[in-house]
């Protein structure tokens, strides 16, 4: 039994929350019976329909990486007049979610991916990933903040 939220935001590109939203809202059926929160799923089975179109199951994730450049955010949604890292990307990516984030003043790797299971081992502090950083200042490091 699979969780409908979870296939939901795997196959669409939603959060789960918002997969969550779409159930609430009536909007999504498991073989033409309107589907209710937390309800559960056998994908051999069940045919997963929203707004009246079934859902076909995409088999394997995607996974890119992008050299974010400085003056992007990382959100989907613009910030003023500050795009967004995606707006870098094909259409066809614009489904995928970041692993982390990086801050608009701040360029290097970002990991983006439609696989929740990674981007969650990958971010979740339980699981105690190491990273490095390099850092460039624009001034020498004050002998205060060099001992901290």
């Amino acid at each position: 039994m699979y969780r409908l939220n979870k296939f939901l935001a795997e196959q669409t590109g939603v959060s789960r929350r918002e997969a969550d939203n779409l159930i609430a809202d009536g909007r999504v059926k498991i073989n033409q019976e309107v589907a209710v929160l937390g309800r559960r799923f056998d994908e051999t089975r069940d045919e997963i329909f929203l707004d009246g179109q079934k859902i076909e199951e995409r088999k394997g994730f995607t996974y890119l990486i992008l050299n974010k450049p400085e003056g992007y955010v990382c959100s989907k949604k613009r910030q003023g007049d500050t795009p967004t890292l995606f707006e870098l990307l094909p259409e066809k990516y614009q489904n995928l979610k970041t692993v982390g984030r990086l801050d608009k003043d701040s360029s290097g790797l970002i990991l983006l991916t439609n696989d929740g299971d990674f981007a969650f081992s990958m971010t979740h502090p339980k699981f105690f990933k190491i990273k490095s950083y390099i850092v460039r200042l624009n001034r020498p490091l004050a002998p205060l903040h060099q001992q901290m």
